[in-house]
């Protein structure tokens, strides 16, 4: 049974582009594959492990075989367990609007989290490598302005960095919505997951 993770990255519920996008995108995956077991984790809502000075520290010690404190114990046993649930996913579905040219700061907490040395990516000989190969992940991005244009594009820090950090964990299969402007995208939204489901 193919299993995909929707990734909530707004707080604006039935407010959000992008998630309204997401959501109709979801809806369609399903009738096309009735079988899929879809979770949800929703970045607001959803209590993530804390990544703090505890959590850094017992990652480090992990990797060392370093004895840990109880406290890093329990600290960095709750980050692995979030990876380790990311990791066991087929496919992805992440709802990222722009904030302030970037990504809201709770996408960035839960990135913080997942990307984590030998869970997730490893470094080898020839650089970084992403362990999550073979994997497929839909992204709808949403933003009020529109950054395509070369002088506006250096300032989306929402986009390519996003992509970076999918690719970064080897994550390389991925379809995009792109929303930007403020205008009614719902035929746009309707050919894009036509076109991004039909592939």
């Amino acid at each position: 049974m193919k299993k995909l993770l929707y990734v909530k990255g707004s707080p604006r519920t039935n407010r959000s582009r992008s998630m309204g996008a997401a959501e109709a995108l979801l809806t369609e995956y399903r009738k096309r594959n009735p079988d899929v077991k879809v979770d949800i984790i929703d970045l607001w809502q959803d209590s993530l492990p804390e990544f703090n000075e505890t959590a850094a520290t017992a990652r480090y010690k992990a990797f060392q075989d370093i004895e840990m404190s109880e406290a890093e114990n329990d600290a960095w046993g709750k980050v692995r367990a979030f990876t380790e649930n990311f990791k066991r996913f087929d496919e992805y579905l992440f709802a990222v609007p722009m904030w302030n040219f970037s990504l809201p700061y709770r996408v960035k907490n839960f990135i913080d989290i997942v990307t984590q040395p030998h869970l997730t990516f490893e470094v080898t000989e020839t650089g970084y490598k992403g362990l999550l190969e073979n994997k497929k992940a839909y992204v709808v991005f949403s933003s009020q302005g529109t950054y395509d244009a070369p002088e506006l594009a250096a300032i989306d820090h929402c986009r390519p960095y996003f992509r970076l950090f999918l690719g970064f964990i080897g994550i390389t299969d991925i379809s995009e919505i792109n929303l930007q402007g403020t205008e009614d995208q719902s035929d746009q939204i309707k050919a894009a997951i036509e076109r991004i489901l039909s592939k």
